[in-house]
């Protein structure tokens, strides 16, 4: 235990201070206060968990030899690593040129208060859709959700489908068999009907009054077998 402490303490004192960016020990004149005072802010929760007070004889206390119990202080490559003997969680990790852009993760701290989880979002219990589709051939419809409450809800039961009765189209009007049936006695045949080439449009019949009790639909079809 007793050489443990002195090596991490070197750390402290020594190698995270002394040491340049080249691995070749630097001028110590006015780093140790400097790396001192980056250490004492980024590791702040960390020495007030463990109750040390900075001053003279700060790194003899029973404080600091307990913390150093507990944690591991590394440095390699240039990187500066406190970590939890016990579980391996990374404390803080910062390059020793920047030692104040690490992330401090005080949940590894150890008998530390892990971060709460992030509250859980609400169950959606309202929703808004939109019109029911056309009802398939399968006899359901569908919607689809435009909105839902409370705000930024997940999940819940909102309803996308329901029976319906299908009914299938209409085929579409044969237009050969209605002129036969009620144009081919005044105008002859279709093949050789006296229509063609007249330019017989639905808007035509309806305005000599020639519609036969047809619909517009049926009217179309007759129009489109005649031809232009």
């Amino acid at each position: 235990m007793f050489s443990t402490w002195r090596h991490h303490r070197s750390i402290l004192k020594h190698r995270t201070i002394y040491v340049r960016g080249d691995g070749e020990e630097g001028d110590r004149s006015g780093r140790y206060e400097s790396t001192l005072t980056k250490l004492r802010t980024v590791l702040k929760p960390l020495f007030d968990h463990y109750g040390i007070r900075f001053g003279d004889g700060w790194d003899e206390s029973r404080a600091f030899r307990a913390m150093l119990s507990e944690l591991r202080f590394t440095i390699s490559n240039g990187q500066l690593v406190v970590a939890n003997r016990a579980t391996g969680g990374v404390i803080y990790s910062a390059p020793l040129t920047d030692l104040a852009s690490g992330v401090l993760h005080p949940e590894n701290i150890p008998g530390g208060t892990a971060q709460p989880p992030p509250p859980s979002a609400p169950t959606c219990t309202a929703f808004t859709y939109s019109a029911w589709g056309a009802c398939q051939s399968s006899n359901t419809q569908t919607r689809t959700v435009l909105s839902s409450s409370p705000t930024g809800c997940v999940g819940g039961n909102p309803v996308l489908s329901q029976a319906c009765t299908f009914v299938p189209p209409a085929p579409a009007p044969d237009g050969a068999a209605l002129y036969a049936a009620s144009c081919a006695g005044c105008h002859g045949a279709l093949a050789s009907s006296n229509l063609e080439g007249k330019g017989i449009s639905l808007s035509l019949i309806k305005s000599m009054g020639m519609t036969q009790g047809l619909t517009d639909a049926q009217l179309q079809a007759i129009v489109t077998a005649v031809g232009p």
